[in-house]
């Protein structure tokens, strides 16, 4: 464990006393919080590290580069678990193996990666408007909704991503304040 030397924690304390309104019950107290504080910032440096790593290995990869480092990550459209079995990292951030093929061959548009309100996930469906997963399928059949389905390595449908602005009219329907 990390020790602040007491210049370092009575600077802490009389900053966060200050703006925050509180007074710590004895310096026990403030060092856990100094250290948790600490702690915190080396979890966001380190993260910062390895995105600036990343970025550079890009330019001399423009296409991207399969994930590797050791690490367990999220896709960033169906929030799979990846590694460095199935994960891929490009100038849209990481994303699984299915997630990567789809942006390739067109299916995600960039504004997925840009903007995460312009689209709606099934589940998302599901949740905000009460909506059950067959129903969203049945719609997406019949056109009465539009996915962009992301495909698995077998071509099974992997996951269904709903822009906004291919789905304004049944938004409406719904009564949203959706407006794009």
């Amino acid at each position: 464990m990390r020790t602040l030397s007491p210049e370092r924690l009575k600077e802490f304390k009389d900053i966060f006393e200050k703006e925050h309104n509180h007074k710590f019950k004895n310096d026990e107290e403030a060092l856990d919080a100094a250290n948790n504080l600490l702690g915190f910032f080396e979890i966001l440096y380190d993260v910062a590290k390895q995105d600036y790593f990343r970025k550079e290995k890009l330019k001399d990869h423009p296409k991207g580069f399969p994930i590797d480092d050791d690490g367990t990550y999220t896709c960033f459209i169906c929030c799979t678990s990846i590694t460095t079995a199935n994960g891929w990292y490009d100038k849209y951030g990481l994303k699984c193996l299915d997630c990567q093929r789809a942006t390739d061959e067109g299916v995600l548009p960039p504004i997925v990666f840009d903007d995460r309100n312009s689209w709606f996930s099934m589940w998302k469906l599901e949740s905000e408007f009460k909506l059950h997963s067959a129903t969203i399928r049945k719609m997406v059949r019949k056109g009465e909704l539009k996915a962009r389905i992301v495909l698995s390595d077998g071509g099974k449908p992997h996951y269904y991503v709903f822009l906004i602005n291919e789905n304004i009219e049944f938004l409406k329907k719904l009564n949203t304040n959706i407006k794009k």
